[in-house]
């Protein structure tokens, strides 16, 4: 249940939920989404990291908080393995990865619905569509990043629309009957050209 998932993370019904996870490692860029929310203080974000930060990233990722004076905005939730219920409690999620394969996180977060602000890297912007599911922004830009949380804050129709195209995306292209689909097609191909 959404309102009491929120309710445990202390979250207000006019609170901007954002997410990042992934594990704490520099190519997950979570430095970005802190450089990028430090001048939205005006906004009611709240900022969730998923995953275990005891690394040394995760470390350095804690102090940056403390030095930009976000501590009361930034939340971590560590390895958590109830990660799909969390996420249908979140209005964003983000993806500011400095290298990414596709993100399982993004998957996740489009088959709950939930909007994505994703940097243009790797397979990323084969799956995020602007003003479809979400929106790209290039890699390590926080000014851009900035503007788009800034955007989606303050635009719930916005988001209520992107989420909609969030979930579309999933069952048109990740669920399961799709991937059989795919694979049938791959297998029926094969079969023509032999």
């Amino acid at each position: 249940n959404k309102k009491l998932i929120r309710k445990k993370l202390n979250l207000k019904p006019y609170e901007i939920a954002v997410v990042v996870v992934g594990r704490f490692i520099f190519d997950k860029g979570h430095d970005v989404i802190l450089n990028s929310i430090k001048n939205l203080n005006h906004l009611p974000i709240k900022l969730f990291f998923i995953g275990d930060h005891n690394t040394k990233w995760g470390r350095h990722i804690k102090n940056l908080v403390t030095e930009l004076k976000l501590s009361s905005r930034v939340f971590f939730l560590g390895h958590r393995d109830d990660v799909r219920m969390l996420l249908s409690a979140m209005d964003i999620l983000i993806q500011p990865s400095r290298r990414e394969a596709l993100g399982l996180s993004v998957l996740e977060a489009l088959s709950a619905g939930i909007p994505v602000l994703a940097s243009k890297v790797g397979g990323l912007p084969e799956i995020i569509k602007n003003g479809i599911n979400g929106y790209l922004f290039d890699n390590e830009n926080n000014n851009s990043l900035s503007a788009l949380i800034e955007m989606l804050a303050k635009d719930p129709i916005l988001r209520k629309k992107l989420s909609k195209g969030a979930r579309k995306t999933y069952l048109s292209k990740f669920s399961v009957d799709r991937m059989i689909d795919g694979i049938i097609d791959v297998y029926n191909e094969i079969l023509l050209n032999n």
